[in-house]
């Protein structure tokens, strides 16, 4: 259901922005699921970076400046995620919910982010620069020692 919920999101989403604005507000969605990533990596002990989920990723992206936006991105969620586990470790609050499950749950909704951003670019969006996706990133993480309220509250975007 929540699959069928964000196709139709995204679906929605195309048909309302231009693909430079959709390709923006796709890379703001999928940098607010790296919370839920992080607690469900916390829950199980799992490592931040996962190079085979990564390169499956990257898989099939021959242009170098869509690689790189990807690999961005990702490294980008890294950050997001080290720092939420750093500080759960270091005994800030812990999300007062069950994690969802990373496989079955969190990875699908990415992987249509994804395929979102993918069709985008085909229709003519340029990735972000660099700078820009820090910038997200930073607005992401700014809340972190203080609260996670700002980062949960962006997957309802």
């Amino acid at each position: 259901m929540q699959r069928a919920i964000t196709a139709l999101a995204l679906l929605l989403l195309g048909a309302c922005a231009s693909p430079d604005h959709q390709l923006l507000t796709l890379v703001e969605r999928r940098l607010a699921f790296a919370p839920e990533v992080a607690w469900a990596k916390f829950q199980k002990n799992l490592p931040v970076y996962d190079p085979i989920r990564e390169a499956a990723v990257l898989s099939g992206i021959e242009e170098k400046s869509t690689r790189d936006f990807f690999a961005a991105q990702m490294q980008a969620s890294r950050r997001i995620q080290a720092k939420l586990i750093t500080d759960w470790e270091n005994g800030s609050p812990l999300p007062g919910h069950p994690a969802l499950d990373l496989k079955n749950q969190i990875r699908p909704s990415i992987d249509s982010i994804d395929q979102a951003q993918r069709s985008a670019i085909a229709r003519g969006a340029k990735p972000p620069a660099q700078t820009r996706i820090d910038q997200l990133t930073a607005e992401l993480l700014e809340p972190v020692g203080k609260t996670t309220a700002r980062i949960w509250s962006l997957e309802s975007r």
